[in-house]
């Protein structure tokens, strides 16, 4: 995963990095990034910055992070699909007319402004903190870690669900064998059951050094609920 991601503005789409392996293009009208490297690349202390016009909406947008730090200016889009995980995420205005995803992992999401109809939020053990206007229907999962939303207008156009639990992270959904990055090794599924196995069963809870006594009873009490 990169590690530092920003998006600003230009009177054209365009990426610029620091890695001397990416090659970058335009073919009509799609911006082509290709790694030339013929094996995974190492991307650790990578920095990305992509560039868009200033009143650009996207039809869809789809970012899935690992540790990476991202900054944004104001990203607009029909439908909007967040996956986000251990770094800090900070978007200046966020807007989605149709649709909009968001799940957090153990990182910090900040968003000062912005305009999402049928938000579906999953939090993990990460921070929120969030100034916009919601539309539609929003199902709101919080986890263990700090909540701030300020939801703005007026509280009746609101249609919320909202639950509050203890956040639960899976660290890895696709085992790696079967990772884009390792296709080139010829692997299948079924190669690796054991992990394959543990991949669709294998969740992690709230684990980290900052936990104070009462968040660590929440979560204790949970998993007895549960179990």
């Amino acid at each position: 995963m990169f590690s530092d991601f920003s998006i600003e503005y230009s009177d054209k789409f365009s990426l610029e990095s620091n890695l001397k392996h990416l090659s970058v293009s335009e073919k009509n009208g799609v911006l082509v990034v290709v790694d030339e490297t013929k094996l995974s690349a190492n991307y650790e202390n990578a920095v990305f910055k992509l560039y868009i016009p200033k009143d650009v909406v996207f039809e869809n947008v789809n970012i899935s992070t690992g540790a990476a730090q991202i900054t944004s200016v104001a990203l607009s889009a029909n439908t909007l699909k967040l996956k986000l995980g251990a770094g800090k995420v900070q978007f200046a205005s966020l807007n989605a007319s149709s649709n909009v995803e968001i799940k957090g992992g153990t990182g910090d999401i900040t968003v000062t402004s912005g305009t999402l109809n049928n938000l579906k939020l999953s939090l993990g053990v990460g921070k929120l903190d969030m100034t916009a206007t919601l539309l539609g229907k929003s199902n709101l999962k919080f986890g263990i870690g700090d909540s701030n939303l300020t939801l703005l207008g007026n509280r009746a156009d609101y249609n919320l669900n909202v639950e509050k639990g203890i956040g639960t992270i899976i660290h890895y959904p696709i085992p790696p064998h079967l990772a884009e990055a390792y296709q080139y090794l010829g692997y299948e599924e079924g190669a690796f059951p054991i992990t394959e196995k543990c991949a669709k069963t294998v969740l992690s809870i709230p684990m980290y050094v900052g936990m104070t006594e009462e968040e660590q009873t929440r979560v204790i009490e949970a998993i007895n609920a549960f179990v």
